[in-house]
């Protein structure tokens, strides 16, 4: 392993300084001039007194110079701060003001925010806008930081409240990475799809940092490209490794066979992650294109895979077993470990485990307690060693003494044909809390009709009590549904 993720690259492109590292739209970016860029612009940032600890935000698009930015701040020892470009003007402020960034890098995406963050953002002392300033010779300096140095603060979604920044060192990533090549074999010739945005852990480190720490490639898209053209891109570009999330896999299911069939054939693996993927859709897409979707399971405090499913051995509905090099129990209220079959909290340990929420004493207190990090997962082992996650813990409620794990409930609505997806909250009724359900339908169905199907599949207390239709969910960033919105939006609306 090398000291940092910088080195990492560096050692790649001693070794295939011709090979394409970076592929975006008609570009192709050596590894040698990937490089190159990088050290230009570590240069810049030095010039601007930059240096080992501060921390840098980046609120920049899939692009080249995401990534030369990222790596430029690994190289002086700065920590990376990357902002979620769907975020309100405000939102950015807070998460500047709360990780202490001292410089913003963005472009074009950033510069309806500038006026204000300049106000407001307590901290920041300069904007560098990549369209406004040009990388200058220089960078001929050594990289600075080691192993155990922070190269990101990345905030989760705040699903709770106001979003954390955890702390992730080179250790974490490279570590992550490592794992991750023990289970998923890869070489020199994969190239993966990026159209999930890099400044979530899930996209940068699967489709970016592990194809290039074997010498692959990395096509990045600003976006998701929609219809034949999305499927005409995977076929022309090569693309070896799909990563995405449940809704993109949805899509597919409404490509035609042969298409399909054609546009996939390079692909060796299909991974699905952020969400949980319906073993419908999956059983579906396996039947009709003849490939395996893989899912596993991470978080951004883990940098972020922690499980994964043996490609040769796959588990449909469960997130597989650790990978190798990470550790994980499932402990009951008592924090003791409890026998396959039943459920407890989820809790992970190995070196790619965060060190902590960024000036969050208390949430780092209770998210780590003696290496281990607790997810907030409820989940049960099988006696294989399979993990199967259950729902998550703040998402459970109690209906007269009895758990209720909304995900339970969920895929059973996932499983009528009319409904293409689903989510259930706990709606407060007298003294105690009944299932609600919000559902998205692709055809007619009556509300008693769900009611009815779930009925013969769910007992009593788990049948939802009210269904409501809409269009589409508020979603994170990732893809998630947003639950605390859906919260929201129900006590506003239904109560």
């Amino acid at each position: 392993m090398e000291k940092n993720l910088y080195e990492t690259l560096k050692k790649i492109s001693a070794e295939r300084p011709k090979k394409p590292a970076i592929i975006f739209g008609k570009r192709k970016i050596s590894y040698s001039e990937l490089l190159r860029q990088i050290d230009r612009f570590a240069a810049v940032l030095r010039s601007r007194g930059l240096k080992k600890s501060d921390n840098i935000a980046v609120l920049l698009r899939n692009s080249p110079e995401f990534v030369i930015s990222a790596f430029a701040c690994f190289k002086i020892g700065a920590a990376v701060v990357p902002i979620n470009y769907f975020l309100t003007t405000d939102e950015i402020v807070y998460i500047l003001n709360d990780s202490r960034s001292c410089v913003l890098i963005s472009g074009k995406e950033g510069r309806q925010h500038f006026e204000k963050l300049k106000e407001e953002a307590n901290n920041i002392r300069e904007i560098l806008d990549w369209s406004e300033f040009s990388l200058y010779e220089g960078g001929d300096f050594p990289s600075v930081p080691s192993q155990n140095d922070t190269a990101a603060i990345l905030y989760t979604s705040g699903t709770t409240g106001h979003p954390k920044g955890a702390i992730l060192t080179h250790k974490n990533f490279m570590a992550d990475v490592e794992f991750c090549l023990k289970v998923v074999r890869l070489n020199h010739k994969v190239r993966s799809l990026c159209f999930l945005p890099l400044f979530h852990s899930f996209a940068f480190t699967v489709c970016l940092l592990l194809p290039m720490s074997v010498g692959g490639s990395a096509v990045l898209l600003p976006s998701i490209v929609k219809g034949t053209t999305f499927l005409k891109l995977i076929f022309r570009k090569k693309i070896t490794l799909f990563v995405s999330i449940p809704q993109v896999y949805k899509l597919f299911l409404k490509v035609p066979k042969l298409i399909g069939k054609i546009a996939f054939w390079r692909v060796k693996y299909f991974i699905s992650g952020a969400d949980s993927l319906s073993i419908k859709v999956i059983s579906e897409f396996e039947r009709k294109f003849g490939k395996k979707i893989i899912e596993g399971y991470g978080l951004t405090e883990a940098a972020p895979v922690a499980t994964f499913n043996p490609p040769n051995k796959i588990k449909h509905g469960s997130i597989g077993k650790p990978l190798p090099g990470v550790e994980a129990k499932i402990l009951n209220g008592e924090e003791k470990e409890v026998e396959p079959g039943e459920i407890g909290e989820l809790v992970i340990k190995g070196d790619n485990v965060m060190t902590g929420y960024f000036e969050y004493p208390e949430a780092t207190k209770n998210a780590l307690k003696n290496g281990w990090l607790y997810t907030g997962d409820l989940a049960y082992r099988d006696e294989e060693g399979y993990i199967f996650i259950v729902d998550r813990f703040k998402d459970m409620f109690i209906h007269r003494g009895l758990n209720v794990y909304p995900r339970e409930i969920e895929n059973v609505l996932r499983d009528i044909p009319q409904i293409e997806e689903a989510a259930v909250i706990g709606q407060p009724l007298e003294d105690t809390f009944v299932p609600a359900a919000f559902v998205k339908a692709t055809g007619k169905i009556s509300e008693k009709e769900i009611i009815a199907a779930c009925r013969k599949r769910l007992a009593a207390y788990k049948v939802p009590r009210k269904i409501v239709f809409v269009d589409d969910f508020p979603r994170t960033p990732t893809g998630k549904i947003s639950k605390r919105k859906l919260k929201n939006f129900y006590f506003d609306h239904y109560r």
